[in-house]
């Protein structure tokens, strides 16, 4: 039943381009559990570390296609060529920063432990149609649509942080941090 709740949440989310009001961690349980199926096959645990009371007044629907994607491309390059394993899982914590580059801003970080994104690939990911699976039907468009939702239509933006935070170790995963205004009126 929460299973089909989520599928009806997220395919609203996906289908529309309303800004609206909604509860951001229950948009990120309905984005993961809708995933689940997929997830499930490679990673041992998906974490959301996000204050309950966070109310976006925003585009869900981009902010549904901007995880879905980022899960996705976890499950296809960062995991790719293994089962499921204890070490591998993905992170989402959530932080309100009052005083960020917007007003009320909310700052997302995806993690994933996979095999990470290799220095000289990582200026490129958010180029249209760069991808290193084109042989495997990757059309390099996952992360350009990620960039294009996370300004054009969440008025904010995403970057990719290499390795571990401080960019010192490729192979610690794919770290990506998403900053936008918690009300997109304002």
């Amino acid at each position: 039943s929460a299973l089909v709740q989520s599928f009806k949440a997220v395919a609203a989310n996906q289908s529309v381009v309303a800004v609206r009001s909604f509860n951001l961690k229950e948009l990120l349980i309905d984005v993961l559990r809708s995933l689940h199926y997929e997830t499930r096959r490679k990673v041992s645990e998906v974490l959301i570390e996000c204050p309950d009371n966070i109310k976006l007044h925003s585009d869900a629907g981009a902010l549904t296609q901007i995880i879905s994607n980022l899960v996705m491309n976890s499950l296809r390059h960062g995991f790719a060529g293994q089962g499921v394993s204890n070490e591998n899982n993905i992170t989402i914590t959530v932080e309100s920063h009052p005083n960020g580059a917007f007003l009320n801003e909310i700052r997302l970080r995806y993690r994933d432990s996979g095999s990470g994104i290799l220095g000289n690939i990582a200026p490129h990911i958010f180029e249209p149609f760069f991808t290193t699976k084109r042989d495997d039907g990757g059309t390099g468009i996952g992360l350009p649509v990620v960039k294009e939702l996370a300004e054009q239509r969440l008025k904010g933006h995403i970057h990719f942080i290499a390795g571990d935070q401080k960019g010192t170790n490729e192979n610690q995963g794919a770290c990506f941090e998403l900053s936008i205004p918690q009300d997109i009126r304002e």
